[in-house]
């Protein structure tokens, strides 16, 4: 498929998309419906518990475990949403560090060490980064932060939790703000008999703790336009040099680039820029394999085979173990491609080539297993990049659809739940001769959770629709 043709697809894919995004804040709607309900009937318990109205029989209802099923699915069409509503399909780059994954999209861009950092020099990425195309000459990005809360929620508390396992460290109760974290005293390591992951994991903790003063003042600050000069600052760990140390990206969420790709045809795709997945810190590696399933469409993994010999190692079967387990309920095997990248001398071609016929015996099923060089801007387009979006064009449709269809099943076991639920409070209640409660009677809230539950299955009926002309479509195959 040639490149115009590639980019026409493309387009249609996304269009095609919009639909989708109308059904899912349907459902989004349903949902909150069945959660009313259970806040209603939780508002009725407290009161008649209150004022001791057969409270033995009220204590003995539960809402939580499905209210907060409820509340996980929101989150989760949310995420749905903002998928299907994306202007660009989006294509994630993953892999160990120093494995040549910041060449590859430095050939694949256009961008250089300056804004995209490498291993190599000295200096390693720091914080997320999605990559997009524009017309224009000019390169800038939008700097993203978290505000306190998502700070302490998704960084500080995953140490808190990971050393609780591993240590009998008093480490002390997880601070609830971020002042409190910047006085809280950190134990030492002495006269305490611990592993190094214990040790690595707590000067990691110390360093947040340490810089604080560095970023703070960014946590919870607006959306930030930087110019390309400046991009470094904010998703390196170092300057190019390595003799300076960068703070900034301890406080983002997101740094999102914009520049004129070398492939400037094919304009509507996102690159998502990674860190080495063992550079980061403790919950980063969890927190960033998870974000594929809702930031990209597409996975590249990218594996540097030694000149010197060795082949497929541990650590390539946990990655792939683990963005497998993170992209549930997507195969991985249809939305991923593996990426061997060969020294530019070739001095490791013939362990390349070898290895691209290993890699299924060794459990990595990816749609293709491609070897190129990564430092080669021809080689990255040709065998790397057009592959991809040739495949992308043929089949998103239908991994769309396996997408929708799995979400589909979700739904229809919660909305079963709920509703069984409801039945279950309703009988034990009317058994009791209750249901007469001056505030709201339960013949209301049944009305409410019948209209918001008929609502919900008209949704996941046609999500079922969809999915049987879905099958239809020509399936991707594996390797």
């Amino acid at each position: 498929m040639s490149k115009i043709a590639i980019a026409q697809q493309i387009e249609t894919i996304l269009q095609k998309r919009q639909p989708a995004v109308v059904k899912i804040t349907q459902s989004q709607l349903s949902v909150q419906s069945l959660l009313d309900s259970f806040s209603e009937m939780e508002t009725l318990k407290e009161i008649f518990v209150k004022n001791q109205e057969n409270s033995e029989i009220w204590k003995s209802l539960d809402f939580s475990f499905i209210s907060k099923k409820l509340v996980a699915a929101q989150a989760d069409l949310e995420r749905l949403k903002e998928r299907f509503n994306r202007k660009t399909l989006r294509i994630g780059v993953a892999g160990q560090a120093r494995q040549g994954k910041s060449q590859l999209l430095q050939s694949l861009t256009g961008l250089t060490a300056q804004e995209i950092p490498t291993s190599s020099g000295g200096f390693t990425t720091g914080a997320r980064s999605l990559i997009y195309h524009h017309d224009s000459a000019e390169t800038y990005a939008k700097v993203h932060f978290y505000n306190e809360q998502e700070f302490l929620n998704e960084i500080i508390s995953p140490y808190y939790t990971k050393l609780k396992e591993t240590t009998p460290l008093m480490l002390g109760e997880m601070p609830a703000s971020v002042e409190q974290f910047s006085k809280a005293v950190l134990p030492t390591m002495e006269n305490e008999t611990t592993g190094g992951l214990t040790v690595a994991l707590l000067n990691q903790l110390r360093e947040f703790q340490k810089h604080l003063p560095d970023y703070r003042a960014l946590l919870g600050s607006n959306e930030k336009r930087i110019e390309r000069e400046e991009i470094l600052r904010y998703v390196s760990q170092h300057n190019p040099d390595g003799d300076e140390k960068y703070q900034n990206y301890r406080a983002v969420r997101l740094v999102e680039i914009y520049t004129r790709f070398p492939l400037a045809e094919v304009s509507s795709i996102a690159l998502a820029d990674l860190p080495g997945l063992d550079e980061i810190k403790e919950g980063e590696a969890q927190r960033l394999i998870k974000s594929l399933a809702q930031d990209v469409d597409m996975v590249l993994f990218v594996k540097l085979p030694a000149e010197t010999g060795g082949a497929w190692i541990q650590q390539d079967m946990n990655l792939y173990t683990l963005a497998k387990e993170a992209l549930l309920p997507i195969d991985l095997a249809k939305c991923s491609f593996m990426v061997l990248n060969r020294h530019s001398n070739g001095n490791n071609a013939k362990l390349c080539h070898e290895m691209q016929k290993g890699a299924k015996q060794h459990g990595i099923h990816t749609q293709d297993v491609v070897v190129a060089s990564c430092i080669d801007p021809i080689e990255a387009q040709e065998k790397i990049l057009l592959p991809v979006l040739d495949y992308m064009a043929k089949n998103i449709q239908a991994i769309d659809d396996e997408y929708l269809n799995a979400k589909r099943e979700e739904l229809n076991v919660l909305r079963d739940e709920a509703k069984q639920t409801l039945q279950q409070v309703g009988e034990v209640l009317k058994s009791a001769g209750i249901g007469k409660g001056p505030e709201k009677t339960f013949s209301e809230i049944f009305k409410n959770f019948e209209a918001s539950e008929k609502a919900l299955g008209n949704y996941v009926n046609e999500l079922k629709q969809r999915r049987n002309e879905g099958k239809r479509l020509t399936k991707p195959h594996s390797n």
